[in-house]
């Protein structure tokens, strides 16, 4: 039965936290949905004159959900608002890659979801207010969308996956030819297919809806032991991904029974996959926030949209070719060493020798070799032809050219983007083929078999995890065991609850731990393993016995996930299994005994229902609270009145009713037991027991019929006779009967026959509150320079102007702000066009004009300082010195090398020249600043790895010596040696800085002698780090050799041969430390290497010691 009459269905009122239209409300009507042929301009959201027109009506994308929500399928009093792809049409937001995005976003979330809010609407329409029958699952909307529908859907279980999290496996009474086998042979409920449970909340008269995908579907076979009698079958649902929060709550609300009084119907949309368009949307929904690549050819600001409509659009360059010395190197293709082209010989005059080079060295064909100069010429390119004319070749040429003209100190990979799988393979098999061998594919979709060895999937199983990230692994496993094994618990007690009628350990155990703690000791399994904590109490819940508790060892392998199969590792299963029993087993003995005379092991099954029908009765969200109306259903035709014959479940049962109580069930049933028997005779005398209940309209009482099965609730439908009510209007409503609350927001259809204030008279529907439309002409607006055609209705203060205005600002550039505005204001919009004055260094401003300040740092890029630089920068930077060693020309003739940075740029057909005296200061000091932050890092690095030397060496020498006795051979002492490798490197780059230092001084001091004026020193701060990158490295090194040493002496073999090893290496600690400290004064070492000096003769002379015993 329901709890309301069924016409009060029919206006649903969706919107739980959307803005209504007080005249226009969403709700679900009787009448088909109408099309969406056109759009409305009126904006977006807030944007709109009349506010949102229902809750996912929002201004920007991000707070769009991607899926419908119901208040937006029932919305359709109001035409959405949707932009138009001509850029030059009125929108709410500026040109610019926003406003793109934004376009792209809501045109293809309209053609993705526009089907789903139509089948969604019908769906309610049949499951709500026709009530569909089961043999009514195949469906149509009144636009054309094909839809399944299945009644009467209920949760059975929640079912916990590793990668999907929790599923819900949903039953629904099955159409006949899906009955049985014929489900597997059909493709309904497909997996992977999308569909959504509508839920109508009798309470609130509140209709919801949520979305998931299908994962696996299950006959009516699976569901015979559930009481389904051959007529239900099941699914089983997974969320979707990108699900809120909020929708997360909502459907929990289902599984854990928050709304108990609801209605649901499934809706499964045929050969639809939320893949093909969530994934999509979700992305242009996050790139909302950010700009991207090329933005200025695919979205361009609207005065750059302006120029580039009037001429040509002029693509630039790409950024590395701007180099000055930057060539393409053609030599894959044409073979010839000479095939070096750079920009200019692209573009202009050159470009048809370039052609006529490629023409007779390569196999390209004219048009392809266009195409090929002409995608090296531009930092973006599109080539377009037929199937055949040789795309995909030129694709490879491309390739190898770019592969070939990457500079030597930045060879960044290539990223290959196909529209197909099979085109991507063409793609990597003609560079494979050319000989590209440096390849890796993303994607498991190839048909190729050569490309299973360059999957990147299968490069990063086989990559090998180092001990660090084998723990990190370890500790991520075992957390996600345990929580997995947390939702594995709580979802079979939930799902337990349904299908063995007892509550569940994880419902319980709080009021077991308040109110019975003796029974709470008694049944607490004591054990770490969330999966078996209710162990003790699901065996005792079943009528268990604690002396047979020892013997459950294949209940407990089910629950830990562990199979006997005859392995060898079932062996240590079944021992573990034991040794856990064993310890539950004494545990619980060990508390029954406590308990003494409260031991409920002893109580018979009847007596542990009748407590866990207690307990029940107290988590029980019903006990407790009131209603207007109660229908009870004893589900019971047999004598086994189970739980009923509880007395203060009977007393829960017939207490809670306020103004009618329904009681669906066997009378005589129910007379076995003697409290239902006063109940039953109570309902005789009053003449309130029958086999049907009368449903009838409470306006129209002649409007009846007494229902007695499920199928006369379908058949008597809403009442369908006229209104007939007076309005306030004084015409009669003719709707068919509703709740006479719905006039204040229904509007009268009959036609008006009023004159309006003006003399007009109305030609629109008595319900339509519109302004007169009679035509009066044209109207010259308030700016004076534009006309509008206007209506009656319309006041000529409220026509206003949406012309661009076009006036000249005082900066000299056009006022694009509209005509209205600045009428108003009485001031020009802002200007949003670029500055484009020259600035000092030489380049435009392209910052937003500004023409009563400055204008800012120039971020322009600039070309490199010399030929040696690797990077370009931005122009308000300061350029980093260049200390490449060069020869450079003095004043008198002489030549001198020195620093590239302290030389005057000169043509290529002369030599450089030393730089004045004047330019030398603003040139040496940035160079010494930067030889400093050089020299800091490479202390920093020496001190690192000298730290990591020393706290590995002990378990290298460990592996080695003591497994694997490796040391002992002379070949093995290189292998100590090379862990210093890396230090030593580090002193090879210290030692080319200190050269390209005295270098740089000798300059300095050359112009010094050539100019006869004092210039600047290189400081002692500076030299003094070059001694500390030397004394660290070589302290680290030798320290290393000692320790080994030192470890060797004490692992001596018969054969002599580890104290040779410890020799040879104290020998070559001391060869390291001699030359550096016998020539040294301690008195005169600076204090920056101080510390490190006196550790480096400390150590020689352990050293020194060691050798000499």
């Amino acid at each position: 039965m329901i709890g309301t009459h069924p016409h009060n269905l029919r206006p649903i009122v969706a919107a739980r936290k959307g803005i209504i239209v007080p005249s226009h409300p969403n709700v679900l009507r009787e009448e088909p949905r109408p099309k969406v042929c056109s759009f409305d301009d009126d904006g977006p959201g807030e944007k709109s004159a009349f506010g949102p027109r229902h809750d996912n009506d929002h201004v920007y994308i991000p707070d769009i959900s991607i899926l419908p929500t119901i208040d937006e399928c029932l919305s359709t009093i109001r035409l959405p608002w949707m932009p138009k792809r001509n850029v030059l049409a009125n929108h709410f937001m500026e040109h610019g890659y926003s406003r793109h995005i934004d376009t792209h976003f809501r045109l293809l979330r309209h053609d993705s979801v526009e089907k789903i809010r139509d089948i969604n609407y019908r769906a309610a329409q049949e499951a709500f207010l026709r009530h569909a029958s089961v043999s009514e699952a195949y469906l149509e909307s009144y636009a054309g969308h094909r839809f399944f529908l299945y009644p009467n859907v209920r949760v059975e279980a929640v079912v916990p996956d590793e990668y999907d999290g929790l599923n819900l496996q949903l039953s629904y009474d099955c159409p006949k030819s899906l009955r049985g086998r014929q489900m597997y042979k059909s493709t309904r409920l497909e997996k992977g297919m999308m569909c959504s449970v509508l839920q109508l909340d009798h309470d609130t008269n509140e209709l919801c809806i949520y979305y998931f995908n299908i994962q696996h579907r299950l006959s009516t076979h699976a569901l015979g032991s559930r009481s389904g009698h051959g007529s239900r079958a099941a699914v089983e649902l997974s969320l979707l991904p990108h699900i809120s929060d909020q929708d997360q709550w909502d459907i929990m609300s289902i599984v854990t029974g928050i709304r108990p009084n609801t209605t649901m119907a499934l809706i499964e949309y045929p050969r639809l996959l939320y893949a093909g368009f969530g994934n999509a949307l979700h992305c242009l929904r996050q790139m909302s926030d950010f700009a991207y690549s090329f933005g200025q050819y695919i979205s361009p600001r609207q005065e750059d949209y302006k120029q580039n409509h009037e001429q040509k659009l002029q693509v630039q360059p790409p950024s590395y070719s701007r180099r000055p010395d930057y060539t393409f190197d053609l030599q894959p293709l044409t073979g010839r060493p000479e095939s070096q082209f750079s920009l200019h010989d692209l573009a202009g005059p050159r470009l048809k020798e370039s052609l006529q080079h490629l023409a007779e060295y390569t196999s390209l064909d004219r048009g392809q070799a266009i195409a090929l100069l002409s995608s090296l010429n531009r930092e973006i390119a599109f080539t377009q032809g037929p199937p055949g004319c040789g795309k995909t070749f030129l694709s490879v040429a491309l390739a190898r050219v770019l592969l070939a003209s990457r500079p030597a100190d930045r060879k960044l990979p290539i990223l290959l983007v196909c529209h197909t799988n099979h085109a991507l393979d063409a793609f990597m098999t003609g560079l494979r083929d050319a000989g590209v061998d440096k390849l890796m594919r993303v994607g498991g979709a190839s048909k190729e078999e050569w490309t299973r060895a360059i999957n990147l999937r299968g490069l990063a199983r086989d990559e090998k995890y180092t001990r660090g990230e084998r723990g990190d692994r370890r500790t991520v496993d075992v957390e996600k065991d345990s929580n997995f094994a947390h939702l594995e618990a709580w979802c079979k007690g939930l799902s337990g609850e349904v299908l063995t009628g007892f509550p569940c350990w994880q419902h319980v155990s709080p009021i077991m731990e308040g109110e019975y703690p003796h029974i709470y000791s008694q049944l607490f399994t004591a054990a770490s393993e969330p999966q078996i904590q209710a162990f003790t109490y699901d065996y005792w819940a079943k009528g268990g016995d604690l002396s047979t508790i020892e013997s459950l060892q294949n209940e407990l392998l089910k629950r830990l996930h562990a199979n006997i199969d005859g392995k060898d590792d079932s062996g240590r299963a079944l021992a573990k299994a034991q040794a856990l029993l064993t310890d539950i087993a004494d545990f619980t003995k060990t508390q029954t005994s406590a308990a003494g005379k409260n031991d409920v092991w002893r109580l018979p099954l009847e007596q542990r229902r009748e407590l866990l029908v207690e307990w029940q009765s107290k988590i029980d969200n019903f006990q407790g609270e009131e209603a207007k109306v109660i229908i009870l259903t004893t589900v019971r035709s047999g004598h086994e009145l189970g739980f009923l014959k509880i007395p203060n479940r009977i007393n829960v049962m017939c207490s809670r009713a306020k103004h009618g109580f329904y009681v669906i069930g066997n009378a005589k049933a129910l007379e076995a037991h003697h409290v239902w028997r006063s109940i039953v005779d109570i309902f005789v005398t009053k003449h309130a027991i029958s086999d049907s209940i009368r449903l009838q309209c409470d306006r129209h009482p002649e409007h009846y019929t007494f229902a007695s099965s499920a199928e006369d609730f379908t058949n008597f439908g809403p009442c369908k006779i006229s209104c007939d009510q007076e309005l306030d209007c004084g015409h009669l409503c003719t709707e068919p009967c509703h709740d006479p609350s719905l006039h204040k927001i229904i509007p009268c259809k009959n036609p008006c026959s009023r004159r309006l204030q003006c003399g007009h008279k109305c030609y629109k529907l008595c319900g339509d509150v519109m302004p007169c439309d009679h035509f009066e002409g044209y109207l010259t607006l308030s700016c004076g320079r534009h006309a509008v055609g206007h209506t009656c209705g319309e006041k000529a203060k409220s026509l206003q102007c949406d012309a661009i205005c076009g006036e000249a600002l005082p900066c000299g550039h056009t006022c694009f702000g509209k005509c209205a505005v600045c009428d108003i204001t009485q001031q020009h919009a802002f200007c949003q066009a670029v500055c484009a004055k020259n600035m000092k260094c030489g380049h435009q401003c392209m910052a937003i004009c500004h023409d009563t300040t400055d204008c800012p740092p120039c971020k322009q890029i600039c070309p490199p300082s010399c030929s040696h630089a690797a990077t370009m920068r931005q122009c308000d930077e300061a350029p980093v010195p260049c200390l490449e060693l060069i020869l450079a020309h003095g004043p008198y003739g002489w030549v001198q090398k020195t620093a590239c940075c302290l030389t005057l740029s000169q043509p290529l057909t002369t030599q450089p020249q030393l730089l004045p005296p004047a330019r030398i200061d603003a040139v040496v000091q940035p160079a010494l600043r930067l030889f400093d932050k050089k020299l800091d890092s490479l202390v920093r690095k020496v001190q690192y790895r000298g730290q990591v030397l020393e706290n590995t060496s002990s378990m290298f020498l460990y592996h080695q010596v003591v497994l694997n006795k490796a040391l002992a051979a002379s070949k093995n002492i290189e292998r100590i040696l090379g862990r210093g490798d890396e230090i030593l490197e580090i002193q090879k780059q210290a030692l080319a800085l200190r050269r390209v230092l005295t270098q740089f001084e000798l300059g300095i001091r050359a112009v010094e002698t050539a100019y006869s004026r004092e210039m600047p020193t290189v400081p002692d701060s500076i030299w003094a780090k070059f001694d500390a990158v030397s004394l660290g490295a070589t302290l680290a090194r030798a320290r290393d050799a000692k320790m080994t040493a030192f470890f060797l002496l004490q692992n001596q073999d018969q054969s002599q041969q580890m104290s040779r090893a410890a020799c040879e290496l104290a020998l070559f600690a001391k060869a390291l430390l001699d030359p550096l400290l016998e020539d040294v004064d301690a008195a005169k070492v600076r204090p920056v290497i101080a510390d490190t000096f006196v550790k480096c003769r400390d150590l020689l002379s352990d050293v020194e010691l060691m050798l000499t015993n």
